[in-house]
């Protein structure tokens, strides 16, 4: 049986980025990136934030872990419209979602 690497997809659909939203979200990341197995790869997508905050914080996630990939939409259409970036972008059958709230 071939296994296949998870794909964890994870929309970033931030107004304001403030140190509480960002504390929530860095354990988010952190739930994903310390699981058992290793064999993933987790995938945020930046649904058209214009917060700088924001998009250095996740310039520094690509360059901190070769387990995540960041994607930039260019404008904002939602997490459902997200959600479904990662999907194509992943291309797996295990795809397990994480909601931040």
């Amino acid at each position: 049986m071939n296994r296949q690497t998870a794909a964890f997809i994870m929309p970033a659909c931030f107004k304001e980025f403030n140190e509480n939203q960002k504390l929530i979200f860095i354990k988010s990341i952190e739930s994903v990136l310390n699981q058992t197995d290793q064999d993933f790869k987790l995938i945020i997508i930046d649904d058209g934030s214009k917060n700088p905050d924001l998009t250095a914080f996740l310039k520094s996630l690509k360059t901190a872990s070769d387990k995540i990939i960041v994607i930039k939409n260019r404008r904002n259409r939602g997490p459902g419209y997200a959600r479904n970036c990662g999907i194509c972008f992943a291309s797996k059958n295990n795809l397990p979602f994480i909601l931040f709230s």
